[in-house]
């Protein structure tokens, strides 16, 4: 399955910018059109999975709606090796996090019902009868020890607070 069936069971019609995204980062082939678009954004020709992406873009561009959720949606229902946790970490201190709960839990319900085992709505987490969980944090990172992760979004990076008192932080 590619990032664009994953798009068209959630229901969702990704910009052509945010399928190029998409699926560069996911390491599919990109037509010639989205191959443009890749190489407008980055300067180069992407070729094969990366292993890390940071994306910058503006307010309202759809990163957690369009880009952060259905990756991780699709990564946990298409992955075939051992299972693991696909995280979506969020500042503590913003709506952000509530946004990306309701984005991965909405799409999953609306393309994915049947691999839903559990929602567990108070601890941020989602698991699949696939064996894979889906779990939103907030950025303390000393909360995030523990699982293999398989894929981590960190959404809005730019208002994670410092934990050294040096950088201002607690």
């Amino acid at each position: 399955m590619s990032i664009a069936d994953t798009y068209r069971r959630i229901g969702l019609e990704p910009s052509a910018y945010q399928l190029a995204c998409a699926k560069a980062i996911l390491g599919e082939r990109l037509d010639a059109r989205e191959g443009e678009i890749a190489f407008q954004c980055t300067g180069r020709r992407p070729e094969g999975q990366f292993q890390e992406t940071d994306v910058l873009a503006g307010r309202k561009s759809g990163k957690t709606e369009y880009v952060a959720a259905p990756i991780i949606i699709h990564r946990a229902v298409t992955d075939q090796d051992a299972p693991g946790t696909y995280l979506l970490v969020s500042p503590s201190k913003s709506d952000q996090a509530r946004l990306g709960w309701q984005a991965l839990s909405r799409q999953f319900e609306r393309g994915f019902p049947g691999l839903i085992a559990d929602v567990k709505e108070s601890e941020g987490r989602i698991l699949l009868h696939n064996q894979n969980d889906i779990k939103i944090a907030s950025a303390n990172f000393r909360n995030l020890r523990g699982p293999k992760y398989k894929v981590v979004a960190i959404d809005e990076a730019c208002f994670f607070i410092s934990d050294d008192p040096e950088d201002g932080g607690a």
